[in-house]
């Protein structure tokens, strides 16, 4: 089942699952069939494993489908985080088809479940923030903008899909969590990876924007190497943020934005 769920082979997921397979059968690093397909961003070996008792056929439909919150053993990875996090490793050229694949198993994944705790399987915030930096990431560049902007709007699409499904306060204690090797937040990751469309709408919630790395980086330190437009978002959230800051404690607001 390991092996058809590696290789994109439906054929022979439905075969051993009408023959009682085991659905969630685990290696020894603790992955299900179901890590793997959505750790490669194969859509339809996910559907064939989620959607086994929605089957018309009635020999199946009496089968649950595979648990979507079972952990792996080193990285305590769920099936989610494998789909965020390993097909952003993918080859350049295949990032945009496989980026609109890893959307609609996400989709897929959350339309499941009432709340993301269900399928992380960790206390909220961690697990809710381990999604967002993830989604937040990217893996090699291509060198096309047309298709680099693609797969930005994709990740961005994705990040809002994780709003719809928290709520304000739990979305911005979510932005706060940190990449425990870097020191960065989804805000610093967006920003490395030139993603203007995200930071756009991160900084509707993200309190991070002056965070620094473990490197002492802040975000707008890693957007100076990406574009100038980006540098500029970031110093008027800069630039925002002390003016509100000022104004709660009684000062004047007649400031410049940080140069």
């Amino acid at each position: 089942l390991h092996w058809a769920a590696n290789n994109d082979n439906t054929y022979t997921i439905n075969l051993l699952l009408q023959n009682f397979a085991n659905i969630d059968v685990t290696s020894k690093d603790g992955r299900t069939a179901l890590h793997r397909a959505a750790g490669h961003g194969y859509k339809q070996a996910v559907l064939a494993l989620v959607t086994r008792n929605e089957d018309n056929d009635t020999t199946m439909a009496q089968f649950p489908g595979a648990q979507l919150n079972l952990k792996a053993i080193f990285d305590n990875h769920t099936p989610l985080h494998d789909a965020l996090y390993n097909p952003h490793r993918s080859n350049i050229g295949d990032q945009v088809r496989v980026m609109n694949n890893v959307k609609d198993i996400v989709e897929l994944l959350i339309g499941k479940t009432r709340n993301f705790e269900q399928i992380t399987n960790k206390p909220p915030v961690k697990a809710d923030g381990l999604a967002v930096l993830y989604c937040a990431q990217f893996g090699q560049q291509s060198a096309v903008l047309s298709m680099r902007q693609q797969v930005q709007n994709i990740r961005t699409e994705m990040m809002k899909m994780f709003k719809s499904k928290l709520s304000t306060s739990e979305f911005k204690e979510a932005l706060k969590y940190e990449d425990p090797v870097t020191g960065r937040t989804a805000l610093h990751f967006a920003a490395e990876y030139g993603n203007g469309p995200m930071i756009e709408f991160l900084l509707q919630y993200s309190t991070e924007w002056d965070k620094e790395d473990r490197s002492g980086n802040k975000p707008i330190d890693l957007a100076l190497s990406r574009s100038r437009s980006l540098v500029q978002l970031l110093r008027h959230a800069n630039h925002r943020n002390e003016v509100s800051a000022m104004a709660r404690g009684g000062q004047s607001t007649d400031t410049q934005p940080v140069v």
